[in-house]
């Protein structure tokens, strides 16, 4: 479920003409960029997913890193007036495409401006992007996902490293003082 989200994000991502990079990955790693030309699409690891019980409306929150390089010739306004563009056209795209209609719209959305983001002076946008969907719940096939009987749990075993055979682990209980004597 959340991996085919990604996945569209992802395509839609990476037919922008800016952009040459997309990755999965913690907000820390952000840093680590690559001298490659063009945009990069960074979409955070950890994401807020939730159903309004009320409205019936479930909602998945991505963090999500558009971000340039700066040099002489593209100042960062310039990159992030880019990165704000990029930002925008994915939203839209992923808004109004027919093969994602009634699976993804946009429910709601901030963009915060990111001036001197990396250690190599980037700037770019970051895009909080809340997603409606469908409710995960109604994707689950639970004929698949469970067996008719539970699993028997295994005992604990050992193996001599000696002899390589594999012996039953005796746990010994241990008894502490109750009263600690100075």
């Amino acid at each position: 479920m959340l991996k085919d989200v990604i996945e569209i994000i992802k395509d839609v991502s990476l037919k922008h003409k800016g952009v040459y990079t997309f990755r999965y990955q913690d907000d820390m790693l952000n840093n680590a960029q690559n001298n490659y030309p063009g945009y990069q699409v960074y979409v955070s690891d950890t994401s807020m997913h939730q159903l309004n019980i009320t409205t019936n409306i479930f909602k998945a929150e991505f963090q999500i890193y558009v971000i340039g390089h700066t040099d002489d010739e593209h100042s960062i306004l310039d990159v992030q007036n880019d990165c704000y563009s990029i930002a925008v056209d994915i939203m839209a795209m992923i808004d109004t495409l027919e093969a994602y209609k009634g699976i993804l719209s946009v429910y709601d959305y901030s963009i915060l401006v990111l001036s001197h983001y990396s250690d190599d002076d980037s700037a770019g946008v970051k895009l909080s992007l809340v997603l409606q969907m469908p409710s995960p719940l109604n994707w689950c096939e639970l004929d698949e996902n469970f067996d008719d009987e539970p699993h028997i749990e295994e005992p604990d075993r050992e193996i001599d490293i000696n002899t390589n055979e594999v012996e039953d682990i005796t746990i010994n209980p241990i008894k502490l003082p109750r009263n600690i004597n100075c």
